[in-house]
């Protein structure tokens, strides 16, 4: 029991940094101060292109919508979201868009060199974590989809089953429901 509490502590004191940024910025949207949404990003083949060719690339695709007032708040972490993927070293384009005409909408991309290289960056603690973060301002399920990319070319659809055969897809989709 005292080794649990132990944990439990060293737990909250890493994570006291991200609670006190959630609640300054938290302050800073009642006020009307924080940032308006998520920094523009762009989605370009050319820059795809850029970011790098693989025969048996993936590429990830989420729908996200917010909860009515939340759109500021999942901005952030969608945001934080795009920098911890592009500085993992797995994923070849990371990037998202927000609706200009509903802010509440925002879809990330995500590209991988494989099929390994996404199960890699998805198994990683700053994956889930950023996901878990997320599922409150959610107003509905997560949009998942996969597509095949070889060379550059876009290719079949894929089902996205989890690393264990196991339904990959609906676990995203399911567990992000809304609470209620």
């Amino acid at each position: 029991a005292r080794a649990a509490a132990t944990v439990n502590v060293l737990d909250t004191l890493i994570h006291l940094p991200d609670m006190l940024t959630d609640v300054v910025e938290d302050v800073q949207d009642m006020f009307g101060q924080g940032s308006t949404g998520l920094p523009k990003m762009e989605v370009s083949t050319l820059s795809m292109a850029e970011d790098g060719l693989s025969p048996s690339a993936i590429m990830q695709t989420m729908s996200l919508r917010a909860a009515a007032g939340s759109e500021r708040r999942l901005a952030r972490q969608v945001s934080r979201l795009i920098d911890a993927a592009r500085a993992s070293g797995t994923v070849l384009t990371a990037t998202a868009t927000q609706s200009e005409e509903d802010p509440c909408d925002f879809m990330v991309l995500l590209r991988y060199k494989s099929m390994h290289h996404m199960h890699e960056h998805q198994v990683k603690g700053s994956f889930k974590e950023a996901l878990e973060q997320m599922e409150p301002q959610l107003d509905r399920p997560i949009g998942l989809y996969l597509i095949d990319e070889h060379l550059g070319q876009t290719g079949m659809a894929r089902y996205p089953f989890g690393p264990g055969g196991e339904g990959g897809r609906d676990d995203a989709i399911y567990s992000s429901r809304k609470r209620r």
